[in-house]
């Protein structure tokens, strides 16, 4: 199972359907719409994800602080954990890798790019 984790629906959904066409995935995908409601819904799960995309500029807890509270639980620790961000700082970006994020992905304009990435995030860790 896939976490992908975005406030904004329109990028969950885009995001979902990139991953069924181009990564071919057929198990369940999980969108949630804050890191928030992540932590509290992995408190509540007995099978984890295999792969948890997660946005980082989201209100409530952002994706560094999901990431954070994802890498503090023992449990999680080792749940691939990629950051998905359009805008993210070059600071961002080391504060991110500095916590545990497995990898940073820059969402870009040219879509056969972003679904390159995305179909090797897939072959990486699914």
């Amino acid at each position: 199972m896939i976490y992908i984790v975005d406030d904004k629906a329109d990028n969950r959904f885009l995001l979902e359907q990139t991953l069924k066409r181009n990564c071919h995935y057929k198990d369940p995908i999980q969108s949630l719409p804050d890191g928030y409601y992540l932590l509290q819904h992995m408190a509540t799960v007995t099978e984890l994800p295999q792969l948890i995309l997660l946005d980082l500029h989201m209100p409530l807890l952002n994706g560094y602080q999901t990431l954070k509270g994802l890498k503090q639980h023992l449990d999680w620790q080792t749940i691939p954990v990629v950051i998905i961000s359009a805008d993210a700082s070059e600071q961002e970006v080391e504060a991110c890798y500095g916590e545990g994020a497995d990898m940073v992905l820059i969402r870009c304009l040219d879509w056969r790019a972003y679904s390159a990435s995305l179909r090797a995030i897939c072959q990486r860790w699914l």
